[in-house]
């Protein structure tokens, strides 16, 4: 099977695997404010310059770790989980990426919660991150925790 597709009719690419032999990039950017993310969840962003105002840190040739990246964890009971699929350890049972004209959107799901995540930069210069999750079988806002880490 192939891990990916072209789906032109939504202009993007659709991949299966989250664990490809290498990162398939998104650049995201409104002129100022600029982002890369892999189908991972891995990348980098910086707001002019990517040598003086680099917002996070990203390894480009420290392959295959796709590291740092745009992460967010869904806690449900005691799993831990990103709709990313990466970096926790525990994996989603379904999931799919997609990167699109100035979006990247993850779909995933692990047991019997579904989580849509989008990142794309705004014409504000702001990331923003849309996140949507539901009970699969009853499509109710359900039991989704975002916690805050506790320093």
């Amino acid at each position: 099977m192939n891990p990916y597709r072209f789906e032109n009719q939504n202009r993007e690419i659709v991949l299966s695997r989250y664990n490809m032999p290498t990162p398939w990039m998104n650049y995201l950017s409104n002129g100022t404010l600029h982002a890369m993310i892999s189908q991972a969840g891995g990348g980098v962003a910086w707001y002019k310059s990517p040598q003086i105002w680099r917002i996070n840190h990203y390894r480009f040739f420290h392959l295959p770790t796709d590291r740092s990246g745009f992460y967010t964890y869904i806690k449900d009971g005691d799993s831990v989980w990103c709709p990313t699929s990466e970096p926790c350890a525990c994996k989603p049972e379904k999931w799919e990426a997609a990167h699109g004209m100035g979006y990247t959107r993850f779909s995933a799901e692990r047991d019997g919660l579904h989580a849509e995540a989008t990142y794309l930069v705004s014409p504000l210069t702001a990331s923003y991150t849309h996140l949507r999750a539901h009970e699969t079988v009853l499509e109710l806002v359900c039991r989704l925790l975002l916690e805050k880490k506790k320093h």
